[in-house]
């Protein structure tokens, strides 16, 4: 059977789309290198399963949807089962040729992040990472609308302050 096509993209062609900020999304919640690679590619081969049942919705927002909410459930699983939300965050070198305030403020990001309560940080990142609407979030993360909104305005003001305050303690 071959992939369902809207406008001429198929699901291959979405799924190199969006291949980055999922590899980006797993790879903050898993804070692997390896396993965020094979989480993807689960994904990748779980949704094109998918696709031969006749199971992928034709719109884009509703694949972007399904793809992060499922990268998500088996990111998850993956971190309750080896429990890997208690290792520190990744310690990899950085490539050289990043100029080192921004490798700085990533740093700073990642901190940030990391000090969020789990629900606003996953919120946060299928939000901004997934690109997920709110309805999308709340049946991810099995909550209402509501409460997805509200994690994600508590996310983005600890970030805010959280870097202000960095920012502050940089300049004395």
């Amino acid at each position: 059977m071959e992939p369902c096509v809207e406008n001429g993209h198929g699901l291959d062609a979405f799924l190199r789309q969006v291949e980055d900020s999922l590899y980006t999304f797993l790879l903050r919640l898993i804070r692997d290198v390896e396993d965020a690679h094979g989480t993807a590619r689960e994904t990748v081969a779980r949704v094109l399963r998918l696709e031969r049942l006749g199971r992928v919705p034709e719109d884009s927002a509703n694949r972007r949807a399904l793809v992060f909410s499922m990268a998500y459930h088996l990111a998850m699983g993956h971190v309750r089962t080896r429990r890997w939300a208690s290792t520190p965050a990744l310690q990899e070198e950085p490539p050289p040729d990043r100029p080192l305030d921004e490798l700085m403020a990533l740093r700073q990001m990642e901190r940030a992040l990391d000090e969020l309560p789990a629900p606003q940080r996953d919120a946060l990142l299928l939000r901004v990472f997934g690109e997920l609407r709110y309805a999308d979030i709340a049946h991810t993360l099995r909550c209402t609308v509501e409460l997805v909104r509200t994690w994600v305005c508590h996310a983005r003001r600890s970030l805010a302050a959280h870097l202000q305050s960095e920012a502050r303690a940089a300049d004395e």
